[in-house]
């Protein structure tokens, strides 16, 4: 927010939630798979350098998440094959 002098903290954070919302119903109305990382990565300094971020243990987790999302979604579409 240092970048955008009237940006308050506050909208900032409001902005980064309508983002993530907006994603998130445009996946569900498309039906497409979407990881939600903002649900999965716990929104503090450990995982965020800033609110934006991630740090070495938020990239991390975040590979994590992705990879679990993908082999699932591999491993269901080859079962019984």
């Amino acid at each position: 927010w240092q970048f955008v002098p009237r940006l308050t903290y506050a909208g900032m954070i409001d902005g980064i939630n309508r983002y993530n919302k907006a994603v998130s119903d445009l996946a569900r109305q498309e039906n497409i798979n979407i990881i939600e990382q903002d649900r999965l990565i716990p929104n503090n300094f450990e995982y965020f350098y800033d609110h934006v971020h991630f740090t070495d243990l938020g990239n991390k987790q975040f590979a994590i998440n992705a990879a679990s999302a993908v082999w699932d979604v591999f491993s269901h579409s080859y079962r019984g094959k």
